[in-house]
């Protein structure tokens, strides 16, 4: 009994020496304060939350998808599989660039299914392995566009199945770029390259989803031209602007991005056909900020704004999704059934990452709680500010200083 005993105390010290020396490197690098935080979840994350690992029906993967063995890398591609109800779904697949190095996480995957599956009503998607909170709340924006009338990529946030003993809540998006071989999207379209400062400067930022789509582009580059013709009148660029895009549409958009102090890193249009109009389709936004992050590079949004009616149109739909998205309580009210369907799966998914700071993208292993508190931080940031906006704009109404 003393042999196992001291067998027990040495290895606990080689334990706890590990610890500490983990610990010291860690406060050189990051800080002792950093260090101490994501020391605190990583230990949360492995003897908390694997208490909730078993018997939890509600955490059911909502589908599988079949990879190769070991774990794909980035620049990574082949085929595939996703398994939904029993049933085979071939897929050709693309791993992303966008895991950090060192990250626990997977790398995040496009993949262009061969037939329509259940769970999407696309067939090329984004598989999102990156943090919770990021992409529970760019969901959350997407579901808002389509509820105001904005074009929006469709998107989900399920519990699904990786394979090789790994699952976790994934972000799925629609992925209209077509880097896979067939995977562009049924619809004329071009997107521009993503984080693309000035795009509506550089003819060659843009490309289309798919050949047949390359109509899309052309638009995209007269339209260009057209912004920066210096000889034009203020009067024939306000015409050729009608002709080439759908003002209202744009100005919805803006509006929208502005009333979250959210910046869309892909530029992406569709072009009606009847009419050989442009309307912007939202892909995918940065996290709502306390700091308006709006792209004073964006020439087209300069000059519709320069329109004294088209500003004042432009305000009317920013009220009107200020109404329904929190006045009317929309907002809120899917954030909380959100998080409510995700809660069950948040407490088995044993790599989930968060971040360190919300200045600061590191990620690091997170529990339960601090995932849901990542969650809920992003979402009273938002609530804060049209807190903040609805009570001024009832002072001013009360002033009798409103329009």
């Amino acid at each position: 009994m003393k042999q196992r005993t001291a067998g027990i105390g040495k290895g606990g010290g080689v334990l706890l020496g590990g610890i500490l020396v983990s610990f010291v490197v860690f406060a050189v690098f990051l800080t002792p304060g950093r260090a101490l935080r994501i020391a605190k979840a990583a230990s949360f994350n492995l003897a908390i939350d694997g208490f909730f690992e078993q018997g939890d029906e509600e955490a059911i993967p909502a589908f599988a998808l079949q990879l190769p063995t070991p774990a794909p890398r980035s620049g990574d591609s082949g085929a595939g599989a996703l398994v939904h109800a029993g049933i085979t779904y071939p897929f050709q697949w693309k791993a992303l660039a966008d895991a950090p190095e060192g990250s626990r996480r997977p790398v995040s995957i496009e993949l262009a299914l061969e037939l329509p599956a259940p769970i999407a009503p696309c067939l090329a998607m984004r598989v999102d392995a990156g943090p919770i909170a990021a992409g529970f709340q760019q969901h959350l924006l997407l579901r808002c566009a389509s509820t105001v009338g904005v074009d929006a990529i469709w998107s989900d946030v399920q519990y699904v199945d990786l394979g090789r003993g790994e699952a976790g809540i994934r972000g799925l998006f629609e992925w209209p770029q077509g880097a896979v071989p067939g995977s562009g999207a049924a619809r004329p379209m071009a997107v521009s390259a993503p984080g693309a400062m000035g795009v509506w400067q550089d003819p060659l930022s843009w490309n289309a989803t798919a050949p047949e789509h390359d109509g899309a582009v052309e638009r995209v580059r007269s339209l260009i031209g057209v912004l920066a013709d210096t000889a034009l009148s203020s009067y024939a660029r306000h015409d050729s602007l009608l002709r080439m895009v759908d003002v209202d549409a744009f100005l919805r958009y803006y509006a929208l991005l502005d009333l979250f102090h959210a910046a869309d890193r892909h530029h992406a249009v569709l072009l009606d056909p009847e009419r050989g109009r442009l309307r912007p389709l939202l892909m995918a936004t940065a996290p709502c900020a306390g700091t308006d992050i709006t792209d004073s590079t964006d020439v087209l949004r300069t000059m519709l704004m320069e329109d004294v009616a088209w500003r004042y149109r432009y305000e009317g739909y920013q009220q009107e999704a200020f109404r329904i998205l929190h006045t009317d309580g929309f907002y809120e009210g899917e954030a909380h059934r959100l998080q409510r369907r995700l809660t069950p799966a948040l407490r088995t998914d044993r790599r989930k990452v968060g971040m360190a700071t919300a200045d600061d993208p590191a990620e690091y292993p997170v529990n339960l709680g601090r995932a849901r508190e990542e969650i809920r931080s992003l979402r009273r940031a938002c609530m804060d500010r049209w807190d903040e906006r609805a009570a001024a704009m009832t002072n001013t109404t009360g002033n009798g200083t409103d329009r």
